[in-house]
């Protein structure tokens, strides 16, 4: 099962954030944020122990927000 975590987990308006996303070992991996912010991919395949990262900078503050990953075969 894959999960995604952000650290810290509550998300500041004025800091960024990184969200770790969980899944099988070398897997490609496609990121997408709905609502406002922007999100930056450290990479675009999970590592060999199943990691992938990226960095999220909150843009309008109370705006809600879904990061979703989806995995290659």
């Amino acid at each position: 099962m894959a999960t995604l975590t952000a650290y810290p987990e509550q998300i500041r308006e004025n800091a960024s954030c990184i969200v770790v996303y969980q899944g099988k070992p070398n897997r490609s991996v496609s990121w997408n944020l709905t609502g406002s912010g922007t999100l930056s991919p450290f990479s675009n395949r999970t590592n060999e122990t199943g990691l992938a990262g990226a960095k999220y900078v909150p843009g309008t503050p109370g705006d809600a927000i879904t990061i979703e990953v989806t995995a290659g075969a």
